[in-house]
């Protein structure tokens, strides 16, 4: 009986965890403190460069963002605005993440405020969408 217990109790526990992990992927309303993701740039309005998700974005790997590589300066402010049809994040580890972008949504606007070369994905299971941002000083 225990054994069946478990056995059941898997499939639900792997999608609390997912989601445990996919709730602190939130804009930055909902994660002001996120790293290089908070604090200043842009000075209201719209962002200083918009990225598109395609439709299709999953099958399309690193062709899925558009354009596929972005250069920024130091404090521009970026958004990912989803064409497809399903969710989607666009997530640097540590240096910022849109959270779940909805179809047809676009995310919060994200300050860059650390310099560097980033690749970034989409940390939806099974998608391999790739893309490359460049923040100069």
């Amino acid at each position: 009986m225990l054994r069946s217990m478990i056995r059941n109790t898997t499939p639900i526990l792997a999608v609390i965890a997912m989601l445990a992990v996919m709730g602190g992927c939130g804009d930055e309303k909902k994660n002001p403190a996120a790293p290089g993701s908070g604090g200043g740039g842009g000075g209201g309005g719209g962002p200083d460069v918009t990225i598109s998700i395609g439709l299709g974005a999953a099958q399309a790997d690193t062709n899925a963002y558009s354009p596929r590589r972005v250069t920024v300066a130091l404090g521009q402010t970026v958004a990912w605005k989803n064409n497809d049809a399903m969710a989607h994040t666009a997530t640097a580890v540590g240096i910022f993440n849109t959270g779940l972008v909805g179809a047809g949504a676009t995310s919060a606007t994200i300050p860059m405020n650390t310099a560097g070369d980033f690749t970034y994905v989409c940390t939806v299971a099974g998608h391999n969408m790739t893309g490359f941002l460049t923040v100069t000083p």
